[in-house]
């Protein structure tokens, strides 16, 4: 794989946890629907493993996390 391609993923992950954890900041139903909780895992909403490592708590954590 060339070089290039790495870069261009590591941005395009960085940007989806910053995009995701602005709105996620500013809207509480966003996060709700999108942070791990194991009873809504357990009826199927199987995202939420996933989804729950785009959100932090604050800036300060989505801070040192994209550092």
């Amino acid at each position: 794989m060339p070089p290039n391609i790495f870069k261009t993923a590591s941005f395009a992950l960085i940007l989806a946890n910053v995009a995701s954890s602005l709105i996620g900041f500013s809207s509480l139903a966003f996060l709700d629907a999108f942070v791990f909780h194991v009873g809504s895992i357990r009826q199927g909403e199987i995202w939420r493993v996933l989804t729950a490592g785009f959100l932090h708590v604050d800036f300060m954590h989505l801070l040192f996390n994209m550092f």
